[in-house]
Parts: structure tokens; sequence; C-alpha cells
């Protein structure tokens, strides 16, 4: 692709620079024009060249259903996302800012369905995350979660098959754990830090979603993955949303063994430890 070519085309100025701001699936950059005018780019890896089409309808659904604040769309060319800029001071909550996206997250979580999944499958920094359509989301967590992501650690050879047999039995004990009439609702999906521009004390955006329809606290044990999510988050969000006692005595533990998967396919060992010791905390 002729990066500066296309821009010129779409956007009617010259490309003068272009920063990298990630590269996972895609290559994200900063650009910036010779008028001083600024966006991002979401340039696609030929592996992956659906990303901006399931991105385009991710960011347009949550456009369309809800008021959580997100890049603006300015153009979708093929393998090429145009995006608003989003000005940040952070990519992580401080003290002030987390009742602020703590009542954003909980009125996006006000989103209803009647059925756990989505319309397209989608992914968490590249890996597979498959969303058919349940009525039932503690089917839905053990088929397109535990068990899927337990398969695909085992298969790539980054997880001993032992643990995926522990998984089995944790998955018997799951109709006392997960509670049965569950509201789907909708998801970001892959909420950790690295998602959430902050500006001091307000949310600036929320950032590569991975939709689908499920219960709300997974998005909850997510964010809590990669850093501590203070009471006064908690609070806050339990104003708009009350929240059972039992995600933080329990669930929490449950919901983090997804991304804990995710990160076993990514990174390894490191996190077989980790899962090691969620299961354990369940006594399977």
């Amino acid at each position: 692709m002729n990066l500066k070519k296309v821009v010129a085309d779409i956007v009617g100025n010259r490309l003068i620079n272009a920063e990298p701001l990630g590269n996972n699936t895609t290559l994200t950059l900063k650009l910036t024009l010779d008028d001083d005018r600024q966006f991002a780019a979401k340039v696609v890896k030929q592996d992956a060249m659906d990303d901006v089409d399931s991105e385009v309808l991710m960011l347009e659904h949550i456009q369309r259903t809800t008021d959580l604040p997100t890049p603006g769309i300015v153009s979708v060319k093929p393998g090429l996302l145009l995006m608003e800029l989003i000005p940040f001071t952070s990519d992580w909550m401080t003290p002030a800012s987390e009742v602020d996206v703590a009542q954003h997250l909980a009125t996006f979580h006000c989103a209803p369905a009647d059925y756990c999944g989505f319309e397209i499958d989608t992914s968490v920094n590249g890996i597979h995350q498959p969303n058919d359509v349940n009525m039932n989301w503690c089917d839905f967590f053990i088929n397109q979660r535990l068990r899927w992501g337990a398969q695909l650690c085992v298969d790539s050879g980054q997880m001993p098959a032992r643990l995926a047999k522990r998984i089995d039995a944790l998955i018997e004990l799951l109709p006392n754990i997960i509670p049965h009439d569950i509201p789907p609702s909708l998801l970001h999906g892959d909420l950790w830090k690295g998602n959430i521009l902050v500006d001091g004390p307000k949310v600036k955006a929320f950032i590569d979603p991975a939709l689908y329809y499920g219960h709300s606290e997974m998005d909850l044990a997510f964010l809590s993955m990669f850093g501590k999510v203070s009471n006064k988050f908690y609070d806050a969000y339990s104003e708009i949303r009350p929240l059972d006692k039992a995600f933080l005595e329990e669930r929490k533990w449950l919901y983090l063994i997804w991304p804990i998967l995710i990160n076993i396919r990514l990174r390894g060992s490191n996190f077989v430890k980790h899962l090691d010791s969620m299961l354990t905390k369940f006594g399977v």
C-alpha cells in the first residue's frame, strides 16, 4: 500500500509523518499531515485482511447502540481504517478517572440482548474469539471460552493437557458458581489498560473492541488482569449496575481464566503458572 497516496486521496493533504502507536494484527499509526491535522490509522497485515471490516462493524455497533466514547471513523479502504486521533495523557485509570471509567462502563453494560454471542467472531490480540449465538450464558462460557481456549493452548503446545483436564473438572462445578438467569450485556471483550484512553480525570475513548454479548462481569475481570481496580471503581459501577458480592469473592477468578488462556497462547509458560493457581482456588 502506498500510504501517502491513499491518505492524500482521502483527506486532500500530504502525509509528512507516520509514527507507530502499536503492532498487533494491525499496525497502528499516528499520521500528521502538512496542514497539522492528525489521524489514527490501522494498516492491516496481509494475514488479517478482514480486521478492518470487523473493527468498523464493531465501532458502528457501539456508536449506534450505546454512548460509549470511541474514535470516529474517517474513512475505510481495503486494508486501511482511518480514524479520529484521540488525545490522551494516560492509557490507564488514575484515582481521579476511575469513577468516570466505571460510570461509562456500567452504562455501556446496560445495552441488552436476548442472546449470548455476536453477529461475527472477533479476536483479542490476534487470538480468535468465537461468538456463535447461545441463549444460555453458562453454556456459551463453557464451550466458546473455556473449552475453546484450553484446546487452542494445548494444540499450540503452550499448555500441558493435564491443565485442560482440570478445566474440564472445573466445568462440572459451574452450575453452582454461575447464576442461571444472567441477562446478556454488550461487552467490550478486550478491556485491558491499553484500551482505555484517559485525559486527566476523564476517559476519552475505549478502543480496540472485541465485542460480544455475555455476562458483564467478564469485562470487569478482564480489566483487573494487568492492573488493580480499587473499591472506588466498583462503588461507582455499582451505583448504576449493582455488583453481586459473589463477583469479587469467586466469579472474578473464574472469568479471569479466559484472558489467562489468551496470554498462555500468546506468551506461554508464565501464564500457565497463573492458570494452575486459579484452578487450585476452585479445588480442581
